[in-house]
């Protein structure tokens, strides 16, 4: 227990004390099994006696048989007790604690990856994905009475405790009991972060958004500001471009636009001509919301899908037309990017002399399978497709030209599956004959080039995240409007996630409206000014080419919550939203996940909570609950709270695309965003401590160790620290000095902060980590001056001769000002005539050289060898002192070890010695010798092994003892 609950109210401090005291129970209850298991040979002489019961078992009398079972029995509980299950982990052995009253009395249980149960210590962790008393953690909260059946056996008590923990290193950092948050700070200090502005959920229910956002029936003009009714009065005959940051009112002011036109310039038939076109289904569901109140329900709002399907099948009058959605990321990205549109320009005649959509189709088939064409495809693209998209289309398109099997002779019953599909469905076959969504726009516009397109013309189009239609949709919807060129294009370049965006400049002159009026709306009406930061922040260097919002009202902070692995995120998760939906019920609540594949494993986690969806294909219901999707889905959406359950390295790394992901999810949140992580944390979230944030779970833990910097030569500065152990030397006896540092020669000095408590900050404006030599710097004139050796460092040896130029590498080096605070110079050995032995002493430098600083000893005198015939080495270069007298060497070293081990600092620049007191280690596994059992449990905590039937198996007593 940490004296760092000064804080806390009584009660809290007690609940701390009761947590930790549990912790430290259960780590030295797996500490001692893991002893037992390498202590000696019994786990495989078991193992070795239940064989030998098998087999003769196999050939048993009937009559022996009852007896052998139940030796087979016993031994079998034992070799099954004798292991600790793999998946526990000493650094984070569990994540929840619950505690039940019933006929037994009051009883603990633990929640982990894994199983292990000691009685003698009163220990039990069970798997939560198996045991099935953990039905009554989720399904119950602290304080109800349940009723479970478990085994045919009907289970009833109370539950007392019900409480999520975070473990890290071994160190408890976090304790989540309802709405009760309690956190371990950076100081070791406890503090209730429920306390805090945005450590809990809540507050945000009908007040966080605009209700016009939503599409009920309200005088929406009223709610527009200056700017937004400047832009929907723009004339008809004038193409409008409408930009904004997330919740800007884009959508709003593009959909109240075409109803203004409508009711102001158009006419009836013209009305009919009114066409909206998205990129996701999610929002072209809240378009057709928004324009409902407007009275233009019956205008189509129509995806990017949906609209190049319809359109193909009136221009090419292929009514059956069916495209395939499901293509290859890497294909879709190439047939959308707009360096296929400049190469495919090379080949004027392409669409020529045929209006066949099969003909077109083969010509572009053609181009596909041309690796030269792609090649130059991905070369025009800067970097933007990878060269493995060349073999990855060539690969799909032959698949696509190929041709099914003909199944016309058989009954339709064989050539279905059980569960309906076709029985290529799934197979590479299925795609023969097929044609991507994809080629439509590009198979459109090679015709549009030659011909006019045999469909009627748009009266207005609204086209809303414009950033995301490639340059084939934008040429074919432009060369769809009539001769007024009305239309409406609304966007934000920081949020295109599909395509690569070529400017607005281009989609404008793409479209055929070069001269559109623009507008650019500066107040952000949807994200509060703590996400809108964070979204900068996520942003990077691209938030510096896009002007910045403004107006944002205040809001708590955003939430941040780290975890060591998934399962206690989506244990967390699942916790945060049930304590979320039971205070408020009328909520909109989104879960955003990375990809489709983590959002299903979320909903997972997520079974049995009321009023949770799991929405695919943009099917969302715009009621209160939890919708559970993922990043590419949530284009133009808005909820009250968001929840982003994957913000790791993997997830979202640090590049372009991903931050702009990120950003989309982000700036879904009207109210409320937490962001949670686990494993790695993603770098383009704010680092634990950064103002942007301020609330939730960090990372605990005992702080990382400082390591030395590097400065310039003969700068070494460091507070004095114990006077680290002598190094060993990387090859044959240990060589005088702390291996050879990278720099002019000079006397180095990496030092380290001064030593603390475990758990402590540093001291603000403290001493920053000691420079060392620099890399490379200019060689000293002459050799180096000699100095009068500090206690605990001694001077390096000769170094190697070094190459023309800079010196690279330490000469005599010298220990810095502080003691132990010296980089040695000792380097390679100097150069010695074919089959001589190199002088003594010039071996490689000593092992605690590196960024840590710190000189060893001299090593002990080598035995006396004669001179190796011919002339003696010649000296090095100017900066490097020639072979001679050396600087006298410090305390005698130890005598080598015949091997150096596993985590030890190496030789020569290597790794740093410790400064200060070293951290204390968290519990692990003992060594455990090769071929035993690497973690058991006492048998005793196995109720079905006594200690008579022990000694009636005949075991000598050393095992017996050990088993016990």
């Amino acid at each position: 227990m940490t004296d760092a609950s000064e804080s806390l109210a009584p009660d809290l401090l007690a609940l701390v004390e009761e947590e930790e005291a549990l912790l430290a129970k259960t780590l030295a209850a797996l500490k001692a099994a893991r002893r037992r298991a390498s202590g000696g040979a019994a786990v495989p002489r078991l193992s070795e006696e239940l064989s030998l019961l098998k087999e003769e078992a196999a050939t048993a009398n009937a009559a022996d048989l009852p007896h052998l079972f139940n030796q087979i029995d016993l031994v079998s509980a034992v070799v099954d007790r004798a292991a600790v299950d793999t998946s526990i982990e000493p650094q984070s052995p569990y994540f929840a604690h619950l505690r039940l009253d019933g006929a037994t009395g009051p009883r603990d249980f633990l929640l982990g990856r894994g199983t292990f149960a000691d009685s003698d210590a009163n220990v039990r962790v069970m798997d939560w994905r198996k045991a099935p008393l953990a039905r009554v953690f989720y399904e119950y909260e602290e304080g109800d009475e349940y009723e479970e059946t478990f085994g045919g056996r009907t289970s009833m008590g109370t539950v007392l405790i019900r409480r999520l923990v975070v473990i890290e290193r071994g160190v408890l950092n976090g304790i989540r009991r309802g709405r009760l948050s309690l956190e371990r700070g950076a100081d070791g200090r406890w503090f209730d972060a429920s306390a805090r502005p945005g450590g809990t959920l809540g507050g945000g229910a009908g007040t966080a958004v605009r209700s016009v956002s939503l599409g009920q029936r309200f005088d929406v003009t009223s709610q527009l500001d200056k700017e937004q009714y400047a832009a929907m009065t723009v004339a008809f005959d004038q193409p409008l471009l409408v930009l904004g940051s997330a919740g800007s009112g884009k959508t709003t002011v593009a959909l109240h636009r075409l109803g203004m036109l409508a009711a102001r310039e158009l006419a009836q038939t013209a009305r009919n001509r009114l066409q909206v076109v998205v990129p996701e289904e999610g929002l072209a569901r809240l378009s057709r919301r928004l324009l409902a109140p407007l009275g233009l329900e019956k205008v189509p709002v129509k995806t990017l899908s949906s609209w190049a399907r319809d359109t193909a099948r009136k221009v090419f009058q292929e009514k059956d037309l069916e495209p395939y959605e499901d293509a290859p990321p890497l294909v879709t990205r190439l047939k959308r990017h707009p360096a296929l549109g400049a190469q495919l320009k090379k080949h004027p005649r392409l669409g020529a002399g045929t209006a066949a959509m099969g003909v077109l189709r083969r010509r572009l088939a053609e181009l596909f399978t041309d690796r030269p064409f792609l090649e130059s495809v991905v070369a025009a693209s800067g970097g933007d497709l990878p060269t493995t998209a060349i073999e990855e289309t060539v690969t799909h398109t032959l698949l696509q030209l190929g041709s099914k099997g003909d199944l016309s002779g058989y009954d339709t019953e064989a050539t279905t599956t059980i569960d309906g599909k076709s029985i290529d469905e799934g197979t590479p076959e299925a795609l023969a004959g097929t044609i991507d969504v994809e080629d439509l726009p590009i198979l459109l516009a090679l015709m549009a080039e030659h011909r006019p397109l045999n469909t009627e013309t748009i009266a207005h189009l609204v086209l809303d995240e414009a950033e995301d239609f490639s340059v084939f949709e934008l040429f074919v919807l432009g060369e769809l409007l009539a001769k007024e060129k009305s239309c409406s294009v609304a966007g934000d370049e920081m949020q295109q996630t599909t395509s690569s965006f070529p400017g607005w400049a281009s989609v404008l002159k793409t479209l055929g409206v070069p001269g559109a009026e623009q507008v650019r709306l500066k107040v952000s009406y949807r994200c509060p000014k703590p996400i809108a930061e964070l979204a900068r922040h996520v942003l990077g260097s691209q938030a510096a080419n896009v002007e910045s919002s403004s107006g944002g009202r205040e809001s708590v902070p955003v939430g941040f919550h780290h975890f060591p692995n998934v399962d206690q995120t989506a244990l967390f998760l699942r916790d945060a939203l049930q304590s979320l939906i039971d205070h408020e019920p009328r909520a909109s609540i989104a879960v955003i996940a990375s990809s489709s594949d983590a959002a299903d494993a979320f909903y997972a986690g997520l079974s049995g909570l009321r009023g949770v969806r799991r929405v695919v294909e943009g099917q969302y219901t715009f009621e209160p609950g939890v919708d559970v999707t993922d990043a590419d889905e949530v284009k133009g959406l808005e909820w009250d709270y968001v929840i982003l359950p994957d913000v790791t390295a993997r997830a979202y790394p640090d590049d372009t695309e991903a931050r702009r992901r990120l950003h989309v999810g982000v700036t879904r949140a009207a109210h409320q965003l937490w962001v949670l992580s686990y494993g790695v944390r993603s770098r383009l979230v704010p680092k634990p401590g950064c103002p942007a944030e301020t609330a939730g779970w960090r990372a605990g833990g005992p702080p990382p160790r400082a390591r030395g910097g590097r400065g310039a030569p003969g700068a070494g500065r460091a507070a004095p620290p114990p006077p680290p152990p002598p190094p060993r030397g990387r090859r044959g006896a240990p060589a005088a000095g702390g291996g050879g540092g990278r720099g002019a020669g000079g006397p180095g000095g990496p030092g380290a902060r001064a030593p603390r408590a475990p758990g402590a900050r540093p001291p603000a404006g403290g001493p920053a980590c000691a420079g060392g030599p620099g890399r490379p710097g200019a060689a000293p004139p002459g050799p180096a001056a000699p100095r009068a050796p500090a206690p605990g460092a001694a001077a390096g040896g000769a170094g190697r001769p070094p190459p023309p130029g800079p010196a690279r590498g330490g000469g005599a080096g010298a220990p810095g000002p502080a003691p132990g605070a010296g980089r040695g110079g000792a380097g390679s050995r100097p150069p010695a005539p074919p089959g001589a032995r190199p002088p003594p002493g010039a071996g490689r430098g000593g092992g605690a050289g590196g960024r840590g600083g710190g000189g060893g000893g001299a090593a002990p005198p080598p035995r006396p060898r004669p001179p190796p015939p011919g002339p003696p080495p010649a000296p090095g270069p100017p900066g490097r002192p020639p072979p001679g007298p050396r600087p006298p060497p410090g305390p005698a070293a130890p005598p080598p070890r015949p091997r150096r081990p596993r985590g030890a600092p190496a030789g020569g620049r290597g790794r740093p010695p410790r400064r200060g007191p070293a951290p204390a280690a968290p519990p692990g596994p003992l060594p455990t010798p090769r071929g035993h059992a690497r973690r058991a449990v006492p048998v005793a905590a196995n109720p079905r092994v006594s200690g008579d039937a022990l000694r009636a198996m005949n075991f000598d007593a050393p095992t017996l003892s050990r088993l016990r």
